[in-house]
Order: C-alpha cells, then sequence, then structure tokens
C-alpha cells in the first residue's frame, strides 16, 4: 500500500516538473519573440505608403475607384509582409501605430474614399459657383452641380422629364475643360440624333465659350463616330448603303422577293406557304387566362384573306386561303337555314364558319385539345356541371343539326392547328367528299400577293429582323432551327433575302449605320484606330443597344483611365423596335463596373400636377428606376381634361368631321387662355395626324401649332398638347399591335410587364406640356390607360359644346 502512495508521488513530482519546464521554454520563446525586429527598411516603405494614401486624401481631387484599386495593388505585397503579430515585436510604439494605421486605413479605403468625394464635391460647389451660375441664364441647381463635379470612372445620371439633361451634360464638358482634366480634343460627346447633337453641340459651345480650344470637341451620333472611325482605318471610304432610307431598303427586299419567286421554285413553294398560311402567328386557345384577355386580342389581330375576307382568327385564315388557292368557292359565317323547331330553341342562331355551296359542306372549327378538354375560360351554365360537359353538348347539337338538314359537316380542331396538321386533315376530309381541288397556279397567287397587305406586313417584319439581327451583330446566327413550322418557314424566305441585302452591300462598296457601328468596334478593338479619349460623354443613354455599349466599351478599354458618363431616363426609353436594351441602363453596373450614380429630379418643364400624373403612371411597372422628381410650379387650373367623343358607326368622312369639331373646341379655348401658345397635337401613329391642319392654323393663326408622334415629339416641350387617339384597338394607344413571336429572338431582354414600352411611349406623351393636356378619346371604346387615369385620378372629362 506504501509503495503504490510512493509511486503516486513520484509521478506527481515528474508532472510538475514538466510542466515548469515547458513554460520555461515558452517564456523563453516569447522573449526571444519580442526582442527580433522588423526590417528598418519596411518602416520606409510604410511611411512612403501612408503618404501616398494621404497624398490622394488631402489633394483637391476626386479620388477615383481605379485609383484606388491601383494604390491598393501597388501596396498588397507592403501589407502582406507586416506580421500578424507586429504588436509583440520589440518594436516602438511610434512604430506600431504607424503600422497600425496603414491597416486601419486599407481595411477602410473604401468609407475614407467615399468621405474624401463628398468633402471634395462641397469643396468644388462652393470653389466653381461663380462659373456654374454664369454659364447659362440660370444657376446650375445643387443636383447639376454634384452630378457635374463628380470624376468617377463610370458615371450614369439618372435624369426625368424637363430636369436640364442637355445642360448637364454640357456643364460637365465645360468643368472638365475648365479645370484641365484633359483637352479638347480628347473629350467625346456622343448622342443618337443629328438634332440632338447640334443641341449639344451649341450649348457646350456657349458655355466653352471662354475656353480655349473648344473647337476641338468631339460631337457626333453613333452612328456618325463609327463613320469617322471606320473612314479613318480603311482605305477606301464606304458609301452609306441604300442613302440611310429605311424606304429604300424595303423596296429592295421587295425586289429581291419577287425575283426570287421566280428563279427559285423552292423559295416559291415556301413563300406562298408562309404567306397564305403563317403570315398570322397562331396563338392556342388554351394559352389565355380569361375571356377577356382572349376577346382583347381577337380585337387587336387582323386577319384578311387573300380574297379580302376579314376573318376572326388566324386559323379561319389558314382555312380560308387554302380553300381559295384551291379553287373551293365558299361563303364565311352564312347563317345555316330551316333549322328544326326543336333544335332551335336550343340554339337559336346558328352560322358555321365556313360553307361550300357547291358541295352542300359546312366546316366548323372548335377549340378542343388531343384529350377532349375545352379552355380553362370557357364558362357553362346549368343543366352542365362544367364547360367540357356543355362546349361538346352543343358539338352534339350542331352534329344533329346538320344530320337533319342533309348537309356534311367538317370538323377541324384546335390541337391539329397547333401540330401543324390542321391544313392536311382538311385537305384529306375535302378530298374523301368528293371536293375537287385545283390549285392555282403561282402566277396568279404572286399577283394576289404583291397587291395584298399581307406583302407589306412580310416585309416590314423582314426588314424589321434584319435591322435587329444586324443591330445585335447576330446576322449568321440570327434564324436557328426551330420545331415551329411557322419559324421554319420564315427562315426559309428569310435567309436568302438577308443575304441577297449584304451582297448588295458587297457589290456597291457600302455599309448600312449598323456596319458603321460594328465594323468602328472592330478597328477600336484592334488598336487600328490611334485617337484615344479621356473622357466620353453619352446623352440620352435610356436609347443604348447592345452594338452601342460594345463601342463604348471597346473605347474605354483602349484606353485605360478613360472616364465614361452617361444620362438619360430610362421612364423614356421607347425605341426598343430599333434595337435598344433599356437593362443596359437600369443595370449600368452590371455592364461597366463600379458606378457613380446621381439624380437630377428638378423639372422646370410641367407642373406638379402633371409630375404626380405622369410619375404615379409610369411607375406601375416595377422595372422602371423608382424617382421622385419635383416641379416649383403649381397648377392653377386642371392640367388634364377628358375629350370625349362618341364615333359610333360613323364612316370615316364623319368621323374626321367629328374629330374636327373637338380640336377646333380646344383650340378655342386654348386660344383664350394664351392666343400665342404652342401646341402639340399627338396620335401614337402618323396617320392620327388631322387632315385640316392647315385650316386650323388659319383659324387660330397666332397659335403655333404641330403634329407629332409620340415618338417623334421626345425631348421637345410645348404649352399644351392635344393626344389624338387614345382608344382600345389594334391601332389605338395603347397599340394593340403587338412584338411578332419571331422577333423575340432577335430581341434583347424581353421584358414581361405588360405594354412596358408603351406605357413609357404615353409617358413621354404626357410630359411635353407645361400647361394643360387635352386627351381626346372615344368613350365606347376608351383606352386601357385612359381607364387606368380616370380610376388613379380626379381627372375632369368636359362636355362638348
Amino acid at each position: 500500500m506504501s509503495e503504490k502512495r510512493e509511486l503516486s508521488d513520484t509521478i506527481k513530482i515528474l508532472l510538475f516538473i514538466l510542466t515548469l519546464g515547458a513554460w520555461y521554454f515558452f517564456y523563453v520563446y516569447k522573449r526571444a519573440e519580442r526582442k527580433k525586429e522588423l526590417d528598418p527598411q519596411l518602416f520606409s516603405q510604410i511611411k512612403q505608403a501612408l503618404d501616398e494614401l494621404d497624398n490622394y486624401l488631402n489633394t483637391s481631387q476626386y479620388y477615383a475607384q481605379a485609383d484606388s484599386i491601383q494604390l491598393s495593388v501597388r501596396h498588397r505585397h507592403l501589407l502582406q509582409s507586416i506580421p500578424k503579430n507586429f504588436e509583440n515585436l520589440a518594436i516602438a510604439t511610434v512604430e506600431i501605430n504607424l503600422i497600425s494605421k496603414l491597416i486601419n486605413n486599407y481595411q477602410n479605403l473604401e468609407n475614407l474614399r467615399e468621405q474624401h468625394n463628398e468633402n471634395f464635391i462641397k469643396q468644388e460647389m462652393r470653389a466653381y459657383a461663380d462659373f456654374f451660375s454664369t454659364l447659362d441664364n440660370y444657376p446650375l441647381s445643387e443636383e447639376q452641380m454634384r452630378a457635374v463635379i463628380c470624376n468617377e470612372d463610370h458615371t450614369l445620371v439618372i435624369a426625368g422629364a424637363g430636369t436640364g439633361k442637355t445642360t448637364t451634360i454640357s456643364a460637365k464638358a465645360a468643368y472638365i475643360l475648365k479645370k484641365q482634366l484633359c483637352r479638347p480634343e480628347e473629350l467625346l460627346i456622343i448622342s443618337f440624333t443629328n438634332n440632338a447633337v447640334d443641341e449639344l453641340a451649341d450649348r457646350t459651345m456657349y458655355f466653352c465659350r471662354n475656353i480655349p480650344g473648344r473647337e476641338e470637341i468631339s460631337f457626333k451620333t453613333f452612328n456618325g463616330f463609327g463613320n469617322s472611325v471606320t473612314s479613318f482605318c480603311s482605305p477606301y471610304p464606304a458609301k452609306l448603303a441604300f442613302e440611310g432610307r429605311d424606304i429604300l431598303i424595303k423596296s429592295f427586299l421587295r425586289r429581291s422577293f419577287n425575283e426570287l419567286f421566280y428563279a427559285d421554285a423552292s423559295f416559291q413553294s415556301r413563300a406562298i406557304n408562309f404567306i397564305a398560311f403563317f403570315s398570322n402567328p397562331l396563338r392556342d386557345e388554351f394559352s389565355f387566362a380569361s375571356p377577356e384577355e382572349f376577346l382583347a386580342y381577337s380585337k387587336n389581330a387582323k386577319h384578311i384573306s387573300l380574297n379580302g375576307l376579314q376573318l376572326r382568327s388566324a386559323t379561319a385564315l389558314q382555312i380560308a386561303n387554302f380553300l381559295y388557292l384551291h379553287g373551293v368557292s365558299f361563303q364565311y359565317e352564312a347563317p345555316y337555314p330551316n333549322i328544326n323547331v326543336d333544335i332551335k330553341a336550343q340554339l337559336p342562331f346558328y352560322a358555321p364558319a365556313f360553307f361550300l355551296p357547291e358541295y352542300n359542306i359546312y366546316l366548323e372549327h372548335f377549340c378542343v385539345n388531343e384529350d377532349g378538354n375545352v379552355p380553362n375560360w370557357f364558362s357553362y351554365r346549368p343543366p352542365f356541371s362544367c364547360a367540357r360537359e356543355q362546349y361538346h353538348a352543343e358539338i352534339n347539337t350542331k352534329e344533329e343539326i346538320h344530320k337533319l338538314g342533309g348537309s356534311h359537316l367538317i370538323k377541324t380542331y384546335s390541337y391539329q392547328a397547333m401540330n401543324n396538321g390542321l391544313l392536311k386533315h382538311l385537305k384529306h376530309e375535302l378530298l374523301s367528299r368528293g371536293v375537287a381541288l385545283k390549285k392555282m397556279e403561282a402566277v396568279q397567287i404572286h399577283a394576289l400577293i404583291k397587291k395584298s397587305a399581307v406583302m407589306d406586313q412580310n416585309i416590314d417584319l423582314i426588314f424589321s429582323f434584319l435591322n435587329l439581327t444586324k443591330s445585335n451583330n447576330t446576322l449568321t446566327q440570327s434564324v436557328q432551327k426551330n420545331e415551329d413550322k411557322r419559324s421554319q418557314l420564315f427562315q426559309a424566305i428569310c435567309t436568302p433575302l438577308l443575304h441577297r441585302y449584304q451582297q448588295e452591300l458587297q457589290q456597291t462598296a457600302s455599309i448600312d449605320y449598323h456596319d458603321m457601328v460594328h465594323l468602328a468596334t472592330g478597328f477600336i478593338t484592334s488598336g487600328a484606330y490611334p485617337v484615344r479619349y479621356k473622357y466620353i460623354l453619352v446623352d440620352e443613354f435610356q436609347d443604348m443597344s447592345l452594338s452601342r455599349y460594345r463601342m463604348i466599351k471597346a473605347l474605354l478599354q483602349a484606353n485605360p483611365g478613360s472616364r465614361l458618363y452617361a444620362v438619360g431616363d430610362d421612364w423614356q426609353s421607347i425605341f426598343r423596335f430599333a434595337g435598344s436594351d433599356v437593362s443596359l441602363f437600369t443595370q449600368f453596373e452590371a455592364y461597366f463596373g463600379h458606378t457613380a450614380y446621381h439624380t437630377i429630379l428638378n423639372t422646370y418643364r410641367f407642373n406638379a400636377e402633371i409630375l404626380k400624373v405622369s410619375s404615379n403612371f409610369i411607375q406601375k411597372n416595377p422595372i422602371q428606376i423608382k424617382k421622385q422628381l419635383q416641379s416649383p410650379f403649381r397648377a392653377h387650373r386642371p392640367s388634364f381634361v377628358l375629350k370625349p367623343f362618341h364615333t359610333g358607326r360613323m364612316k370615316n368622312a364623319d368621323r374626321d368631321i367629328q374629330i374636327w369639331d373637338v380640336l377646333r373646341n380646344i383650340l378655342e379655348e386654348i386660344s383664350d387662355f394664351k392666343h400665342d401658345a404652342e401646341v402639340f397635337i399627338i396620335g401614337r401613329y402618323h396617320h392620327n395626324s388631322p387632315g385640316d391642319l392647315p385650316q386650323f392654323r388659319r383659324l387660330f393663326p397666332r397659335l403655333r401649332i404641330r403634329f407629332h408622334t409620340a415618338h417623334s415629339c421626345k425631348g421637345l416641350s410645348c404649352d399644351f398638347t392635344i393626344i389624338l387617339g387614345l382608344d382600345s384597338g389594334r391601332y389605338g394607344f395603347p397599340s394593340g399591335v403587338t412584338d411578332d413571336p419571331i422577333l423575340a429572338a432577335v430581341l434583347q431582354n424581353e421584358e414581361t410587364f405588360e405594354l412596358a414600352e408603351e406605357r413609357r411611349l404615353f409617358y413621354v406623351a404626357l410630359t411635353r406640356a407645361r400647361e394643360r393636356i387635352y386627351l381626346v378619346y372615344n368613350p365606347s371604346a376608351p383606352s386601357r390607360f385612359i381607364t387606368e387615369l380616370k380610376a388613379d385620378h380626379d381627372i375632369q372629362e368636359a362636355v362638348m359644346m
């Protein structure tokens, strides 16, 4: 027992000695560590780094993120060489503080940079107050000065209608040159139209009136700049294809179509097939969510057969054209005669879709899928328990009518149309009933096509497709193999036409507007274009397309350290059909990198009521950037007036007289308010222009009256606007003419919000007037925008005198 106790005591003593020894060696190690010293050269480098950082943070210059990144890269190795436990080293307190300061500064570098830039902007506003106040008749606002002074690598100025976008971008140019941030020849100001560029040039030249060398500033449209780059880099200057006129391009496409029709049998067959049966996109009845959606679609769709009949659906159009092109005489929706009295109680009126009088055959098309189901939005009534049951009962009733009436009934179904089996089934049914099918000669078909509206429709579609594919530089892979029959046929006729277009450009040594941008991008990227811009100022950035974005990106990459300054208003992005992509604005930073955002939201164009109504309207679309515009003007009388007029079943001549009376009434009222007012009459389409506009000018000689489409009035302002055509329907406002699904493949970032582009277009129309907007509409078929405004705001409705 005593031996065990002695052994236990011995172990305890040994463990104590070992523990004491471990602590001793650890103490010796730590003491040795504290005696270590850092390389004196390291402190010299740390001091140099702090001085360099202080120079950035204390200088009277804007500290851009690119400068911050470069500084961090230069000092990265220095920071990595500092031991983690530097506080325990045998170095002086002042040296520990130096290291701590360097580390803390870099950990908080972004906050320090932002604080410095905020102080710098405030300092610059004071230093350049006189300069900013004398540029124009009115001094710049604080938000404009802040936007101008910002000198970030990429700056996006988010503006509103009438907030002074042109003034801001011209002031930015003047500030850059005044501060000598670059030479005039290193400054590029670019916009989309000649008018916009001319206005920018005039304003900028005036703002820079006391700055030497201002004539060296480059003012260009995107196309013009692309052409200048291409001309500089090409040994043989190219001429503009088709004089840059859309009408000449469409004429060439039409002429090429006619030539290919006779020269290429395969093209001829596919062209007839597409134009006769697939000009209009088919939409399955099962894809609609409600009867209202179906009725709206049907009302806006336009289905006219080759023999001039107005039909109710794309399916009916296919059947009508098949019958007509095969020499089968038919009547459309002719009432069925002598229905049995008992059946008439169930179905008082029956007009089958098609009647073939020579054969006593009727054709009916039924909305049924392969499982026999009907669309969910179909209604039913007792005694039926569901829509399917009622619909099939009606089919049975119609079959009974034909059985009792001694006529034949051919049935077609929705699933056949969507599976491209409709015409094959129809042909089989007709032949089995002894119907003679004699296909019309190609020459006759071509004559019908040439004089029909469908020819213009398809040339317009091909032209739009050409523009969008060339804008995106995807011409060679524009039409992909697709199981959809319509897309395949379009590819078959469109591809040779696009090839002919490109061949024409090559043979005439010409380039189009799209080529100007694409070629310029290539020359800039390759280094063939030696001109280097330090500042690129872009106006109306919301209209940017992918191809123009690539050209701007190439310019920035060609000259590291160059800066991009973009100004625009996403609420006014209205040129999607020409390739513009609003996401380049709303997702600016994703495309360009770190961005400083500024806003100019004080509008001096219109009053607070117009601002409130229009801002509320446009922001229904959640994709649009949220803004709080402000106006210093208060409305002294209602700024919106509804002007209803009833057209009923008027003939066009009577309708024109009615519109003339409405306009005269409005212009008399405007003349009483302000006898020398500027008045815009705005329509969604060119055909909305009143035919008697010269007569109105004679009646009201002191009023300045002009007509604009909603697209063409962008950027303009007036005292009063009169917006016409605010009706529902295909050519109403919003337009019922939807994008063809074929174009969806080449449209960038298709928007999901319903009528997004039309909403922005209407916003543009609403924000032209300084004082009052007259909204002219047919109350029996009002535009959904009118219905929305009436529901959201207390807008007065004027009674016609």
